[in-house]
């Protein structure tokens, strides 16, 4: 893995239906949000990954961005984001989206 910010894995907290979901930034210090969810991704197929690590490789990743362009969301996706959220969130969007995964 290259140097930069660490991708922190969190483990599981019971959370009823919802489970485990990461809301992303995409614009993060020294790492932004497309390169750590790839590493994310990307770490749970290392043989050596723990349990949480490939809990976190699997779970949904909702990109959070302040530009809704197109493109934007596009990327996102490529980079193994599952959803896309604009900044400033309304509720309504995220309860939307969260919805829309607890099946995932």
């Amino acid at each position: 893995m290259a140097t930069g910010a660490p991708v922190t894995v969190a483990r599981r907290v019971p959370l009823g239906r919802l489970g485990l979901r990461v809301l992303m930034d995409r614009h993060r210090p020294n790492l932004d949000g497309w390169e750590a969810t790839r590493r994310v991704r990307a770490r749970g197929a290392d043989t050596e990954a723990s349990a949480a690590q490939r809990l976190a490789a699997v779970c949904p990743i909702i990109a959070l961005t302040a530009a809704a362009l197109p493109e934007e969301r596009s990327r996102c996706r490529d980079a193994g984001m599952n959803d896309f959220l604009a900044k400033p969130v309304k509720l309504a969007d995220l309860h939307r989206v969260l919805q829309a995964l607890v099946a995932v």
